[in-house]
């Protein structure tokens, strides 16, 4: 057992770390509290059977303790204790990190490091569109993002397991308080990211919020990372064939396509999609007067 004290409040890390032929295999790391009670716990994974962290953020002035033990009765070996102090956003709702729509914001998650929670507020109904990228020169290649409410309840999570970006959309999103927890899509997912509340327009992907289309027009628009699709309306005021097609434009065009057609009473009338090429079409040969959309 070891002591250590925090003179203020502050953020500890805590590793282990072992190496050769007679290191301790899969340590155990241990955090009490001034009471001796126990605030955090970890050991080594089987991936990475050599180092554990931990991260305890805002610790309050006093005397803690440490233990390091082997994950395993009769496990024997020496090893090397390390701390230090750092600045780390909390992954708690009350000391979250605030955030403000479109205006991204780096950090980076740590070994040992359980998340970082942002919190952010909006005065009127709109789409939030979170997105979180690895960044810099040691990257976050792996990542997990979780939404809440203001009631943190869970209002969805997405993650990148061996990509680089991560993206939540909500659309219509009331006025009001959201949360996001930001982690590596595994323990051993460490790295530097940034995240950004990006507060532009999207188009929904309800029935109800479909965007009108009008015929022989070309319409722009894009599938940004936690976009779960695009509705759009055409109403026909005639008998007319009909043809939808969607091609991919631009610097960043959209490489793989699926399109769905369905009659004003929500049934799927038809689908097509991309292998590659980025277009996809469907035709309508029979006449119909009822309003279409598709996406």
């Amino acid at each position: 057992m070891f002591t250590f004290e925090v003179a203020e409040t502050t953020t500890v890390q805590m590793t282990v770390t072992t190496s050769g032929s007679g290191g301790l295999n899969r340590p155990v790391i241990e955090i009490f509290d001034p009471d001796r009670q126990m605030i955090t716990s970890k050991f080594a994974s089987s991936s990475d059977p050599k180092t554990v962290s931990v991260i305890v953020n805002n610790l309050e002035p006093g005397q803690y303790f440490a233990r390091v033990k082997p994950v395993s009765f009769g496990n024997t070996g020496t090893y090397t204790l390390s701390s230090q102090t750092f600045y780390d956003i909390s992954d708690s709702f009350d000391d979250a990190a605030s955030i403000l729509l479109d205006d991204p914001i780096s950090s980076a998650i740590e070994s040992g490091d359980t998340g970082d929670m942002f919190v952010l507020t909006t005065y009127n109904q709109r789409d939030i569109n979170f997105r979180v990228a690895g960044s810099g020169m040691n990257d976050l290649d792996g990542i997990t993002i979780t939404a809440y409410d203001a009631g943190h309840v869970s209002l969805g999570t997405t993650s990148a397991s061996s990509g680089k970006t991560a993206g939540l959309m909500l659309n219509d999103a009331p006025a009001g308080t959201y949360y996001l927890r930001v982690k590596g899509s595994t323990a051993s997912k460490v790295g530097d990211y940034t995240i950004i509340a990006d507060g532009s327009y999207d188009i929904p992907n309800t029935l109800a919020g479909a965007e009108p289309l009008a015929l022989n027009t070309p319409t722009e628009s894009d599938i940004t990372y936690g976009d779960d699709g695009d509705m759009f309306k055409v109403v026909l005021g005639s008998p007319s064939d009909l043809s939808f097609r969607a091609e991919g434009s631009g610097v960043s065009e959209l490489g793989r396509i699926t399109i769905r057609a369905y009659d004003a009473g929500n049934v799927n009338i038809g689908s097509d999609s991309s292998s590659g090429g980025g277009i996809a079409e469907w035709n309508m040969k029979t006449s119909r007067q009822a309003p279409i959309t598709y996406t």
